[in-house]
């Protein structure tokens, strides 16, 4: 993979722990929702991202 894609692939990771420990602290269902939406979306685009590389292996 480019650095860039390493770059990008890592920040998502980082984006979706941070969702993730505020889903264990979200005080309604709405909030939970609302991260858990967030968490599918990046989770899609790192996918997205992936598959577009060229010569990438798809788990």
């Amino acid at each position: 993979m480019s650095t860039s894609v390493d770059l990008l692939v890592r920040g998502s990771a980082k984006i979706i722990a941070h969702y993730r420990w505020l889903l264990q602290r979200a005080r309604d269902n709405g909030e939970r929702a609302a991260y858990e939406r967030r968490i599918v979306e990046e989770e899609r685009l790192v996918q997205r991202l992936l598959q577009s590389m060229p010569g990438t292996i798809q788990s």
